[in-house]
């Protein structure tokens, strides 16, 4: 319980749960919040688990972004039309502006590999979408 609390880095909802614990526990709520201390500091925050916990609250992309993903990964039809209209700075999301530049770079140097190459064991490959 300690470690899920410290993750929230929220000092009010620790000493919350050390008494809601202690009241489950029947025990003294002191007691619980030394303990909750004891494993604060026995645990270092892995910067990979910290990348972890940044990306998940990062905001997801548009709707409307996420559609546009979606077709220029599922179908190689009209990608080039696409990048002679659609300019990158249209794009709010960073991380679609980004997969959107690295598809139409695929696509302009020719070395987009196709749908069913990139992913190999999906559905798609085995036209079952």
């Amino acid at each position: 319980m300690a470690e899920a609390v410290h993750k929230t880095g929220n000092e009010v909802l620790l000493d919350t749960y050390a008494q809601k614990t202690a009241q489950r526990l029947s025990v003294a709520a002191e007691a619980v919040r030394n303990e909750f201390k004891k494993s604060s500091g026995s645990r270092v925050v892995d910067v990979e688990e910290s990348a972890e916990v940044s990306d998940s609250a990062a905001p997801r992309p548009s709707q409307p972004e996420s559609w546009l993903l979606r077709f220029l990964l599922e179908s190689d039809d009209h990608v080039s039309w696409i990048a002679l209209h659609l300019e990158l700075d249209w794009l709010a999301h960073p991380m679609v502006r980004e997969i959107v530049g690295q598809r139409f770079a695929a696509e302009t140097g020719g070395s987009w590999p196709g749908v069913a190459s990139c992913f190999p064991n999906s559905r798609i490959r085995s036209g079952k979408t």
